[in-house]
């Protein structure tokens, strides 16, 4: 168990945590198009380090080799026709307004930085404005796009503890996906996983005496 006065900065995720999760959307994709439920998972899940999805999240190609890419690893599953494009609109999330006000408050109290997978601007382009309203309350930002490094690689943790020159027990990192806190943790970083706003918020509170 963590000790408050352990924590010196709270290290947030985007999308699913500060944002609303795409999950909801991207099943309705799924539904839409007739396609097997968690189809989506399946393809991102298959060759998940250097896949189309996790290339354009790492900025190593772009939106026209993704398409190609994607339709091809979707191919691999039975679909036979996807559009890329709607797919990655299933992205465009609006902010959850109380765990940015969460995040404010915390903000007055610890340094907070974000690390976030997230693609190079133009491709999400509501995402990237709402993520700017946020951004300011952030003494840092690790972004897959501009790092060419995305989570769950262990590089990226690394990365942040060197240009943060801390140690991996004085941070708590929130993201709502298991994957990417395992790696974390493993190095020895505090984490949290975000399953829910309520228990989310009430656990930060209680854990940093805010």
């Amino acid at each position: 168990m963590m000790k408050q006065n352990n924590i010196k900065l709270v290290l947030w995720d985007y999308g699913g945590v500060l944002s609303y999760s795409p999950f909801k959307k991207i099943q309705e994709f799924e539904k839409k198009n007739n396609y097997t439920v968690n189809s989506i998972i399946k393809i991102n899940s298959r060759n998940s380090f250097d896949n189309a999805w996790a290339q354009l999240e790492k900025n190593t190609i772009d939106v026209k080799e993704f398409i190609k890419r994607y339709k091809n690893e979707a191919k691999y599953f039975g679909i036979k026709k996807i559009n890329p494009i709607d797919l990655l609109n299933c992205l465009e999330t609006p902010l959850n307004k109380n765990m940015v006000n969460l995040l404010i408050k915390t903000s007055k109290k610890y340094k907070c930085a974000c690390l976030t997978n997230n693609f190079k601007k133009g491709a999400l382009k509501k995402n990237i404005l709402n993520f700017d309203i946020i951004k300011k309350n952030f003494y840092k930002i690790f972004e897959s796009s501009t790092l060419s490094m995305r989570k769950p690689e262990k590089e990226i943790y690394i990365h942040v503890l060197n240009t943060l020159g801390i140690k991996p027990e004085e941070i708590i990192f929130i993201d709502d996906l298991g994957i990417n806190l395992k790696p974390a943790r493993e190095i020895g970083f505090n984490t949290y996983k975000m399953v829910d706003e309520k228990n989310t918020i009430e656990y930060i509170n209680n854990i940093l005496g805010l």
